[in-house]
């Protein structure tokens, strides 16, 4: 299991609230990419109800394995 699905597991079981940290280094990763920009900025976006950023979640996971992967550290 890589750290993607590792993350997405643990969303699932715990709330994406436990893993802010992890969840925005996935998407500012994202988003510097170009890989679904509004799909990066609703997962970001504290202020939206965790099963918006949920769902942004999986579908922006499911853009990024199409484009490559992004590893949870590639923020440097």
């Amino acid at each position: 299991m890589n750290e993607l699905d590792t993350l997405a597991h643990d969303i699932a079981r715990y709330g994406i609230d436990r893993y802010e940290d992890e969840v925005r280094i996935f998407a500012d990763s994202a988003f510097r990419r170009g890989i679904a920009p509004a799909l990066a900025g609703i997962l970001a976006d504290t202020s939206n109800p965790s099963i918006v950023r949920e769902r942004a979640f999986g579908r922006l996971s499911a853009a990024v394995q199409r484009h490559g992967r992004i590893g949870l550290d590639s923020v440097a």
